[in-house]
């Protein structure tokens, strides 16, 4: 069975975007590289089996799903993305 984790994503300045992408506009484009290829990665070695992402009406947030094989997986799909550079430090992350 999945292990499916959930947050609300917002921006802290209160800005309004118009797609979720747009959450995760940065000028380090290696470390949104190393973020996309630890994404490919999870699916390629099974630990996630996919994700959604829905954006709020008013584009101020957005509910991130993730779909992981068990929690194991997830946990170590949390160990690996704390390895990386960040690029949402503007970002609050709700666990929902």
């Amino acid at each position: 069975m999945a292990y499916i984790v959930k947050w609300v994503v917002t921006d802290k300045s209160g800005a309004a975007y118009s797609s979720v992408n747009a959450f995760f506009k940065t000028e380090d484009t290696a470390a949104m590289k190393q973020h996309i290829d630890l994404e490919a990665h999870a699916l390629d070695w099974q630990w996630s089996i996919g994700k959604q992402c829905i954006l709020a009406t008013d584009g101020k947030s957005f509910v991130q799903e993730k779909h992981f094989c068990n929690e194991e997986y997830y946990n170590t799909w949390l160990i690996e993305k704390a390895k990386l550079p960040e690029i949402d430090k503007h970002l609050n992350y709700t666990l929902i």
